[in-house]
């Protein structure tokens, strides 16, 4: 069973407006929790509330609820389920993998295409050479990842991962 509510602040202190217990069998029909979820949002919008920000605990089927009833509030996540996700992760002690930063900017265009986690950098690599080279050719929105040494042998350079770019 799972509890969801809309806290509003009043005067600093938090202030209930609303509790919603969901129990999801596991042989439900797919996304019936987030159907659930958006008629209960529907019911709390349609008696004028319009939140500003809302919280959760990065469940995606909640993100699209919240979404899909209030596409223009500011979403964020919990502080508190921030913690203890990370105090999970780091009891376990065990190697978080390589992280990948084109897979990165793919999901999130504002990450540098580029950065390397300094744990993942060799001690040559501690000192970056690599160019992040906006691709000028018309209908590309790429990157070009190109070591300083690489830019000055390759003409026009290789996109590494923006599919869609077909230099002229």
């Amino acid at each position: 069973m799972e509890l969801f509510a809309v806290v509003a602040d009043m005067l600093g202190e938090g202030l209930p407006l609303s509790y919603l217990f969901i129990t999801t069998e596991e042989n439900a029909a797919p996304l019936t929790k987030q159907s659930a979820l958006i008629e209960w949002m529907k019911a709390i919008r349609s008696l004028g509330i319009d939140p500003r920000f809302t919280l959760s605990n990065k469940d995606q089927l909640e993100i699209n609820a919240l979404k899909a009833v209030w596409p223009g509030t500011k979403h964020q996540l919990c502080l508190w389920h921030i913690l203890r996700a990370l105090k999970r992760r780091l009891s376990q002690n065990e190697n978080p993998g390589s992280y990948n930063a084109l897979a990165a900017h793919h999901a999130f265009p504002d990450i540098n295409p580029v950065f390397v986690p300094l744990g993942q950098m060799s001690a040559k690599e501690k000192v970056r050479t690599d160019d992040l080279l906006s691709c000028a050719h018309s209908g590309c929105t790429g990157y070009h990842v190109t070591s300083s040494r690489e830019a000055a042998n390759s003409n026009p350079p290789v996109c590494q991962w923006e599919a869609s770019c077909h230099h002229p």
